[in-house]
């Protein structure tokens, strides 16, 4: 699995797009302060994983925008179920690329 460091919100804005990543990991305190309607679209794009190292999953409360999100205590996180929650999440990436592809090679092929 690659992984592109990104600092910051408006970074990750303009590099999701680009990159397509399977999942986002990143700080929870960093999507505290989102409005109720976040201007980073690119935030739904991708699944993502909210970490944090003070805060248990108890004490984190539902990202503004309803944004699907993933939360990770670092303290109590066991490396094996990171690596399967990452493995099983970027498995359905490929899924759902799959049939975009075959989905577009069919409408393709009925206008031909």
């Amino acid at each position: 699995m690659d992984a592109t460091p990104v600092v910051g919100l408006e970074a990750a804005d303009v590099c999701v797009p680009q990159l397509r990543p399977d999942v986002v990991v990143c700080d929870y305190e960093l999507l505290m302060p989102l409005p109720a309607h976040p201007p980073y679209a690119t935030l739904y794009l991708a699944p993502l994983f909210a970490m944090s190292m003070t805060r248990t999953a108890g004490e984190m409360h539902q990202v503004a925008g309803n944004i699907p999100v993933a939360y990770w205590y670092l303290p109590t996180l066991a490396p094996a179920d990171a690596a399967h929650q990452l493995y099983a999440v970027a498995a359905e990436s490929a899924r759902r690329l799959l049939d975009d592809v075959s989905t577009f090679s069919q409408i393709t092929s009925e206008t031909r």
